[in-house]
């Protein structure tokens, strides 16, 4: 191939060094690299073109200088054009535990949309398995009979193994009676006999829990699904809409118990100051609170979220507004107030 040639000169041969100068100054270029970059490191931040900066000292002192001394780069400053008209604004840099906290805290956000995500979800749900609240009741007493269809069998085995049982135990007093050693087999029947009248006890107790847990999801299905249609006051919960969050609490927890306690404080405080209409629970994980539309919207979320290492858990509470008005905090005096009280009214110390 012909050589390549730039305005008609040919660029001359480069000459391959050898021997120990070519090895000496190879070993000195990386010591030049570090001396530069050290350099640059110390060197103060190079004025603006033809312009100032301002910049704060320790002290809080504010400083005007076309340039920053090295101190103080990491910190807040402001860069002016030669009109004296503010042109960039740089932040202060964040510490190592800004930063945590802030990766902590994107954490939690994201968890706390998808568990927003799961209401919604159960929301359509709702909706398309229901048409109507007579099959709302329907799908309750179909749940409840079979729970206690389980009930009966449980009480049908009671009422046989408690006629065993004192079959066998007349057995081992009639031997006890004649003076006769009651053998080891009939011990363990009457044993074995108890402890099956015990679990099944054990199972009805558990499944009348069921029960209970069947109403109490039904009264708030039943709830939400006038919500829904619009057969009850208040608006509908809109997750989908685009919010901004303007202000977070977040509470950890000791261990679950605390958590337990930490929450029901926490629930309780944002129930007793938003209208029934207006909320939304999902299990023991999450609670929305609608602001109503006339003060602009936006929601209240509180939530149970796990640590990043599953060794406990936090209360997590956020104020989100629509984006048009994220800044005037959706317009409602009471809510500021609301969050502001929150970590006074329900965290342990106060």
């Amino acid at each position: 191939p012909r050589p390549f040639v730039f305005d008609g000169l040919r660029p001359p041969r480069r000459r391959h060094a050898h021997g120990p100068w070519a090895a000496r100054k190879h070993r000195l270029f990386p010591q030049r690299i570090l001396v530069l970059a050290l350099g640059l490191m110390v060197a103060p931040l190079p004025p603006a073109q033809g312009g100032f900066y301002r910049w704060v000292d320790e002290d809080g002192n504010v400083h005007y200088s076309d340039a920053i001394p090295p101190a103080y780069i990491e910190g807040e400053r402001t860069e002016f054009s030669p009109q004296g008209l503010p042109v960039t604004r740089v932040p202060r840099a964040k510490t190592a535990e800004e930063r945590r906290r802030e990766v902590e805290l994107q954490r939690l956000r994201g968890r706390q949309r998808r568990l927003l995500e799961e209401l919604e979800s159960a929301d359509r749900m709702l909706l398309r398995t229901f048409r109507t609240e007579s099959d709302l009741a329907m799908a309750r007493d179909g749940k409840l009979a079979a729970v206690d269809a389980s009930i009966q069998v449980a009480r049908n085995r009671i009422q046989h193994q408690a006629q065993l049982l004192a079959r066998l135990r007349t057995e081992a007093a009639d031997m006890e009676r004649l003076g006769r050693l009651v053998p080891e087999r009939l011990r363990e029947a009457i044993a074995k006999t108890a402890s099956s009248i015990a679990q099944a006890e054990t199972l009805i107790e558990g499944r009348d829990e069921h029960k209970r847990r069947i109403r109490g999801e039904y009264e708030r299905d039943l709830q939400r699904f006038r919500e829904l249609k619009g057969h009850a006051a208040g608006a509908e919960i809109s997750l989908a809409r685009d919010m901004e969050p303007v202000f977070h609490e977040v509470l950890p927890c000791a261990d679950e118990a605390a958590c337990d306690l930490l929450w029901r404080r926490s629930s309780d405080y944002i129930r007793e100051r938003v209208a029934p209409g207006l909320q939304r629970r999902l299990d023991d994980r999450i609670l929305v609170a609608q602001i109503p539309a006339r003060d602009g919207g936006g929601r209240l979320v509180l939530s149970r979220i796990s640590d990043a290492e599953g060794a406990g858990s936090s209360v997590f509470l956020e104020l989100q507004c629509p984006l048009p008005r994220a800044g005037a905090h959706c317009r409602d005096e009471g809510i500021l107030r609301t969050v502001e009280g929150f970590r006074p009214a329900v965290a342990p110390d106060g």
